[in-house]
């Protein structure tokens, strides 16, 4: 009788453990939290619309009136940067023209300096290398946002060939200004000249 007792009194506690653990809860929760954001970029966009006007009705792709063109002549020449990303920028256009007899082949006939600086200019064999910032001034602090869809007006309007002939005749084929422009985002830039900011330019220009 007390065995009887005994596997009875473990039954119960057996059935009591079973009660407890089925009712056992935890008060649990959960949340989440989703959060979206838009990745912002620089692209900016060179054109020359008188240029490249002229051009098209021209041949070979060369407006009439840079064609046999004689020392002294002038030729419209309107290099335009329009912002065409998302962020603002500060603007770099850089001006490659054929040098010979130490005289540039071409000059343009007036540098807007309102909204243009000079940063630097070289001389690389041939080649002279004039860089312009979008600016006001020398400063970086200087220098001008374009934002989105804003345009920075020409850098020149026109370039006109050098009066220097024996800077022409030193020529040994049909010359060409190269001009090319950078953008760089106006944020977290810690550079502190213009110079600096530009050679950030990867690879550099």
């Amino acid at each position: 009788m007390k065995k009887k007792t005994i596997i009875a009194l473990v039954v119960i506690l057996l059935a009591i453990a079973l009660v407890v653990a089925g009712i056992m809860a935890y008060f649990t929760d959960h949340d989440e939290a989703t959060n979206t954001f838009t990745i912002g970029n620089v692209d900016i966009e060179l054109t020359e619309p008188i240029w490249e006007a002229a051009a098209a009705t021209g041949s070979g792709n060369i407006p009439y009136y840079a064609q046999n063109m004689v020392p002294g002549n002038s030729a419209a020449k309107d290099p335009t940067v329009t912002n065409v990303g998302a962020n603002d920028a500060y603007v770099f256009v850089k001006v490659d023209i054929p040098y010979y007899e130490n005289t540039d082949l071409f000059t343009p006939t007036t540098i807007n300096t309102a909204k243009w600086h000079l940063v630097s200019d070289e001389v690389s064999g041939n080649v002279h290398t004039y860089v312009y910032a979008y600016a006001t001034g020398a400063d970086k602090a200087d220098l001008t946002a374009l934002a989105p869809n804003a345009t920075t007006g020409t850098l020149f309007d026109t370039v006109t060939l050098t009066t220097n002939t024996a800077a022409v005749e030193a020529v040994q084929e049909n010359p060409q200004i190269v001009i090319n422009a950078y953008g760089i985002q106006t944020t977290e830039v810690t550079q502190t000249t213009q110079a600096d900011i530009f050679a950030l330019f990867t690879p550099a220009p």
